[in-house]
C-alpha cells in the first residue's frame, strides 16, 4: 500500500514538474515573440526628438543639405539655392543613423537616373560623423546626393500636421516609424515642390517625362504613396495642401496604411469624383496625372518574393537588345516591409536591378545583392 502511495505521489510530482516546465517554456516563447514584435514594429521613436552626435545640418531650406564630401569637411558648403533644379526627397526614419545597402541602392539609382536633379536624403534621427566614414553613407559619392537632418517637432510647425506630432499621436501609434514616414513625406511635399520616393524604390529610368504632379496606383483599388510628385504649379500645390489636411483630420494610429496610401486615395476620390482608382485620370482629377501600377508596382505586395527568386525576372527587365523595357516600369517598389527578410539570389530580379541601376552600392555590398 505504501509502495503504491509513493508511486502515486511521485507521479503527481512528475506531472507538476512537467506542467511547470511547459509554463516556463510558454512564458519564454511569449517574451521572445514580444521582443521580435517590438523590433518589427519599431516601437521606440525617441530618436526623432534627440540630437546626440548630430553631425548633419538642419534642413531649414533647400540650400541646407550637404554632399558627403561637405559632411566630412572635404569641401566648402555652398549655401546658394538653385531654384531651377528639381528635387527628389527620401526620408530615413528607422533611427539607425545610417543607410542600409538596400536604401543606399535606391538613392544611387535615383541620382544616376536624374543627374540634373538634386536628391535630398532627410534623416529624422541623429547621424554621427562615423556613419559618413564607415557606413552606407560614405559609398554614395554622387555630387547630386545631399543630406540633412530634420527635427520632427520643429519641421512640422506651421503645417496642418503639427498637431499629430505635438499631441503625441505618433508615439502612441501601433506603427510609429511608418506613420512618422507618412507625416514627413506629406510635410515635405507641403513645404517643397518635388518628388517623394520610398527608400525601397529602385529607379530604372528618368521620370522627367511623367509631368510635374502625378501619383501611381498600386492596384485597381488603391493609390500608393511610395512614389508621389507635386510641383509648384496650381495642381501640385492644391493636392499637397489637400493631403496634409486630410491626414490632420483623419489620422489613425491603429491602421498601417490609413495615413499613407489611404490619405492620397481618399483625397483623389473627392478630387476625381470617383471611388474607383482604376477610373482616375488627369482629366477627371483636374490635371493631376494618375499612372497605373505597371509604372512603379509591376509586382504586387503579396508577391514581393518574386523580386528575390531566380525565376520570372527577365520579362520585367529591359533587354540589352531593345531600346525600351519589355514592360513600362520606370521604378520598382520592392515592398521592403514585406521583403526585407528575403535574400537576393544571383539571377533574381532584384539582383539584376541593383547590378544595373546602383552599380557602386552593388559592388560595395556584393553579398546583399546576390553577387
Amino acid at each position: 500500500m505504501n509502495s503504491r502511495y509513493l508511486k502515486l505521489l511521485s507521479l503527481k510530482k512528475f506531472k507538476k514538474q512537467v506542467c511547470l516546465a511547459v509554463l516556463v517554456c510558454l512564458l519564454l516563447s511569449i517574451a521572445i515573440l514580444h521582443t521580435r514584435w517590438s523590433l518589427f514594429t519599431d516601437e521606440n521613436v525617441s530618436c526623432h526628438y534627440t540630437a546626440v552626435e548630430d553631425s548633419l545640418p538642419l534642413f531649414v531650406d533647400l540650400s541646407s543639405p550637404v554632399t558627403i564630401f561637405q559632411f566630412l569637411g572635404y569641401e566648402k558648403v555652398d549655401q546658394r539655392e538653385d531654384r531651377d533644379r528639381r528635387y527628389i526627397f527620401f526620408h530615413e526614419t528607422s533611427c539607425r543613423g545610417d543607410l542600409t545597402p538596400r536604401q543606399a541602392c535606391a538613392i544611387e539609382s535615383a541620382a544616376r537616373a536624374h543627374p540634373n536633379w538634386t536628391v535630398i536624403v532627410l534623416f529624422s534621427s541623429s547621424v554621427s560623423a562615423r556613419a559618413g566614414r564607415a557606413g552606407g553613407l560614405r559609398r554614395l559619392i554622387l555630387p547630386n546626393v545631399k543630406y540633412a537632418r530634420v527635427k520632427l517637432p520643429d519641421y512640422v510647425m506651421g503645417t496642418p500636421l503639427q498637431d499629430i506630432v505635438l499631441q503625441g499621436k505618433l508615439n502612441s501609434s501601433s506603427y510609429p516609424h511608418s506613420h512618422t514616414s507618412d507625416v514627413l513625406r506629406y510635410t515635405t511635399l507641403y513645404k517643397h515642390p518635388g518628388v517623394y520616393l520610398d527608400l525601397d524604390v529602385v529607379v530604372a529610368r528618368s521620370i522627367d517625362e511623367l509631368g510635374g504632379s502625378f501619383v501611381v496606383r498600386e492596384s485597381d483599388h488603391a493609390v500608393a504613396a511610395a512614389v508621389i510628385a507635386f510641383d509648384d504649379g496650381e495642381v501640385g500645390r492644391s493636392v499637397a495642401r489637400a493631403v496634409a489636411w486630410e491626414m490632420k483630420e483623419t489620422f489613425r494610429g491603429d491602421e498601417f496604411g490609413h495615413n499613407g496610401p489611404g490619405v492620397i486615395t481618399r483625397v483623389l476620390a473627392r478630387r476625381c469624383g470617383t471611388d474607383d482608382p482604376s477610373a482616375m485620370n488627369a482629366f477627371m482629377c483636374q490635371g493631376l496625372k494618375v499612372y497605373g501600377p505597371e509604372l512603379a508596382y509591376p509586382i504586387p505586395w503579396h508577391e514581393a518574393y518574386k523580386y528575390f527568386s531566380d525565376a520570372g525576372s527577365q520579362p520585367v527587365l529591359a533587354d540589352s537588345s531593345h531600346s525600351q523595357p519589355l514592360l513600362p516600369a520606370r521604378l520598382f517598389h520592392v515592398w521592403g516591409r514585406f521583403s526585407s527578410h528575403y535574400s537576393a539570389h544571383a539571377g533574381s530580379l532584384y539582383h539584376h536591378l541593383t547590378r544595373k541601376y546602383c552599380p557602386t552600392i552593388y559592388a560595395a555590398f556584393p553579398q546583399e545583392f546576390g553577387r
